[in-house]
This record gives structure tokens, sequence and C-alpha cells, in this order.
């Protein structure tokens, strides 16, 4: 009998890595992972734009609310 290749052992929790052949993802997958990897960057873009956004506004509205009220003189 052959000596076993220990990757194929009882003793080793990662046998199922060696016993099924790489086969490169089909393209319906790839396709589908590559959409998914799009949306979800869009849908992060957008929400960092918005919360930059919010940022922007609430600072410009804290530094206008700081300003001294001007004394106006009516005519």
């Amino acid at each position: 009998m052959p000596p076993r290749d220990h990757a194929m052992q009882d003793d080793n929790p990662l046998w199922y890595d060696y016993a099924e052949a790489e086969t490169p993802p089909s393209r319906p997958l790839l396709l589908l992972a590559s959409v998914l990897s799009l949306s979800l960057g869009v849908m992060l873009r957008g929400a960092r734009a918005h919360e930059a956004s919010h940022r922007l506004w609430s600072r410009i509205v804290a530094r206008v609310s700081r300003r001294p009220k001007i004394d106006v003189q009516h005519f």
C-alpha cells in the first residue's frame, strides 16, 4: 500500500481543501461578483459624500451662528 499524503489524512482539519480540484469561477459568477462589488462601492461613496456634505453644512451653520450680531440702523 503506498503511503498516504498527509493532506488527505483524517487528522488534518483542512482535508477538504485538498480533496476537490481547483476550478476557476464561471463567467456568471465573476459577473455577479463584479456587479456586487461595483454597487457596494457606489453606495459607499454615496454615503461618504452625503456625510461630508452634512458635516460641511453643520460647520457653516455653526460658524454663522457664532458671528456677533450687527446693529443695523434703519433710515
